[in-house]
């Protein structure tokens, strides 16, 4: 029987569509609010930043300017601990398999001594939690190398890693390799007889360290490393795979290469340069014979699979049957019990015994990952966008093996104010989840990922959703059942019809549930390639739950944010992604641009709006970008702005994304506001800002990318949505 926490696997044609619509909207996500953020040096600036956070707790002692004076408790996970999230890399240890390390897309690395039975978190406050890969030293289990930045073919939602970071203790501490390479991982290796000797496999080359990670050279540089494994027993002995060039060996260390060539008469030819694409390499020890074999998969769409010959040989590769499976997390991985079959995959995964190629189900998409017992010749673990899943009978079938590995990637959250309590979050590719109030949460089948999610705060049946692989949609059950809302929502352009509008700002009045504000974009294509010839930012509003829309105003840029005002409904502002902020006194029906020759001193994108709960007229904005002006507030309905980033008392924002700001309704001199390095609080109206990540009673905040934060009034909770680490509580 099919797990049921498993979303079916759709057709190949479907997932492929469906992928490159969510890799789009994903980079378009990630990226716009964060310049740079694929560049080492961008990465070691924010890494500077949350260095910077690591001194006494002034901020939570007491020492606020107001409103500091409360009892602060502790932050706590809210889970999911069933949905663990994307695991970029799986490593167990040959002579205690039951360690076992598993790197995780940007919740950094998680450790299980009971073969996954139960996991713990190993980093908190490091500089980069994006794990692109991790490894644990055959010699000592407690010798860990774990390269930040996630790589990989594909858009990711993280910055470039700082370097790589190395523990002695399974974890319990970690320290970054001085000079090591900074940039997006591949692969992790440790020489098999050597801890010293480390290799990292970068978008710049293939690095090594011979000294323990002290310093590090660069022996094969200029190139992108997709892949990289080393001989098990002789260690000198190692293959690249170069994206779009081919495969390399090395004899000798990585002082000198050579292209890998196939002398196999029958044996298929191995493709190289372009035709090769991402490359993706395996090798195995077989346990009865002691010899080692590799495997590659590479081409176009990493379709084409070569073996080695069973006789250990390199020279002599053949060619398995080749499938039509995407390249998108291009996995290869032999069976070191069974000389004759071989794991491949991407989307999907497959197990191929002698050139059969068998669609395994039971899995979560996307594979990246896989780890073999080294006895026990049935049990086997493979890394997913949905966390780790076991095998307990050579592949035939799988269970979820990351209880309580909560690496949960949230794109947006709400939590409901009335009626039944009730948290929704959308996240990267496990769908849309509810949970309510327990860490085991469950998905709504609303959608794939992405996008908003919004309570209607005066009862919390009605929900609405934006998921990318779907049009913006609303449940009246709860999140049991969905609707999909189009009506209105698309505008025709020289006679052609747009797709429904894409939504990323969402409101619903607070005294009446009917009337809906939404902000976003339009977009004409034309074509089979589908280019855009007419793009626009839109207001909509409805009256009537969203079964139906009227747009009411367009606009340059993209709307990214709407806010009512608590103490009159029929105050709306709408911020956009060119900074600009426009106002309704009617409950959305006409609406007018408060700016005057000036769009918020700054062009960045509004990304969050809170309206002052006793007057209207006061509205603070939060901003992506980097400069420094990251909030602004409003005294005068948005016609002026003041900068209330804190540079002028020495307590300012760090220059990253702010994504998302609150007020506290019952203390309104207190804001909080999610970066992308934690939680800042303000406590005189946004004079001066504080770090917010540690909580006075010991639990701590990771330092990962909040996307969302929500007072649940009733609780005096504040919940906060991260990128990598699931959802976390305070009260305050």
């Amino acid at each position: 029987m099919k797990n049921p926490s498993v979303r079916p696997a759709s057709a190949e044609a479907s997932a492929l569509a469906e992928n490159a619509e969510s890799f789009r909207l994903r980079r378009q996500w990630f990226a716009e609010d964060r310049p740079g953020f694929e560049t080492p040096k961008r990465a070691t600036e924010i890494g500077a930043m949350v260095a910077a956070l690591r001194q006494p707790r002034h901020a939570l002692s007491g020492s606020l300017p107001s409103g500091g004076a409360r009892v602060l408790r502790s932050w706590l996970s809210s889970g999911p601990d069933n949905f663990s999230g994307r695991i970029r890399s799986i490593a167990l240890h040959a002579k205690r398999p039951q360690r076992l390390v598993a790197g995780t897309a940007n919740g950094g690395v998680w450790v299980s001594s009971d073969a996954g039975r139960t996991w713990r978190p190993t980093m908190r406050n490091e500089m980069s939690l994006a794990i692109g890969s991790c490894a644990m030293a055959p010699t000592d289990f407690r010798i860990l190398y774990a390269g930040t930045g996630e790589g990989g073919h594909g858009p990711v939602t993280s910055y470039a890693g700082v370097g790589i970071y190395k523990s002695t203790d399974f974890g319990a501490t970690w320290t970054l390799c001085p000079g090591s390479p900074a940039g997006r991982c591949q692969r992790m290796l440790i020489d098999p007889s050597d801890a010293a000797i480390a290799y990292a496999a970068m978008d710049s080359g293939l690095y090594k360290t011979t000294d323990g990670g002290a310093t590090w050279a660069n022996v094969y540089p200029g190139v992108r490393v997709t892949d990289a494994v080393i001989h098990p027993v002789q260690g000198r002995v190692l293959l690249i795979g170069v994206e779009d060039d081919g495969v390399f060996r090395s004899g000798d260390g990585g002082a000198t290469w050579a292209r890998e060539q196939n002398t196999h008469p029958d044996g298929g030819k191995m493709p190289t340069g372009s035709k090769a694409g991402w490359i993706s390499l395996g090798i195995v020890r077989y346990a009865s014979s002691g010899r080692a074999r590799f495997a590659v998969k590479l081409g176009l769409r990493g379709e084409q699979v070569f073996v080695s010959s069973r006789n250990g040989r390199l020279d002599k590769w053949s060619e398995v049957d080749d499938t039509d499976d995407s390249s998108w997390r291009n996995l290869i991985a032999l069976d070191p019990h069974r000389e004759d079959t071989l794991f491949a995959g991407s989307v999907n995964l497959y197990r191929v015994v002698d050139d059969d190629w068998e669609k395994l189900d039971g899995t979560h998409d996307d594979h990246h990952d896989m780890a073999f017992h080294p006895t026990n010749k049935n049990r086997v673990w493979v890394a997913t966008d949905g966390g780790l899943y076991a095998s307990i009978d050579g592949g035939s079938n799988w269970r979820k093996a990351s209880p309580g590995l909560t690496a949960t990637q949230f794109y947006s959250l709400d939590v409901s104010q009335t009626g039944p309590f009730l948290m929704v979050g959308s996240t990267q590719d496990e769908g849309i989840l509810r949970s309510r109030g327990t860490a085991v949460w469950e998905d709504t089948r609303a959608g794939n990922e992405g996008g908003f999610v919004t309570i209607d705060p005066s009862d919390s049946h009605h929900v609405f959703a934006r998921p990318w692989s779907t049009g913006l949609r609303r449940s009246d059950d709860l999140g049991e059942s969905w609707t999909t809302l189009e009506d209105g929502l698309r505008v025709r352009y020289r006679g052609i019809t747009s797709e429904p509008a894409y939504i990323r700002g969402f409101a619903v009045k607070p005294d009446n549930g009917k009337v809906l504000v939404a902000a976003g974009a339009v977009s004409v294509t034309q074509g089979e390639k589908k280019t855009e010839v007419y793009h626009r930012g839109c207001i909509f509003r409805s009256t009537d739950r969203g079964d139906t829309w009227s747009r009411r105003k367009l606009a340059p840029g993209d709307g990214r944010s709407v806010a009512f005002a608590p103490s009159n409904p029929k105050v709306c502002y709408a911020g956009m992604a060119n900074g600009r902020v426009f106002r309704t006194v009617d409950a959305g029906t006409t609406w007018t641009l408060r700016q005057r020759g000036t769009t918020l001193l700054t062009s960045d994108p509004v990304n969050g709006i809170a309206v002052d709960v006793g007057d209207a007229r006061v509205v603070y904005v939060c901003l992506g970008g980097s400069s420094s002006i990251r909030v602004m507030r409003s005294r005068d309905s948005g016609r002026t702005w003041t900068d209330i980033s804190g540079a002028a008392t020495g307590r300012a924002l760090p220059t990253v994304s702010c994504n998302s700001l609150v007020q506290d309704p019952d203390h309104p001199e207190v804001l909080y506001v999610a970066t992308d390095i934690g939680v800042f609080r303000s406590g005189d109206s946004g004079g001066s800002w504080v770090s917010f990540n540690e909580g006075s009673g010991g639990g701590n905040l990771p330092r990962v990318v909040v996307t969302r934060l929500i007072i649940q009034r009733r609780l005096r909770l504040l919940f906060a949505s991260t990128i990598g680490r699931g959802v976390w509580r305070i009260r305050i």
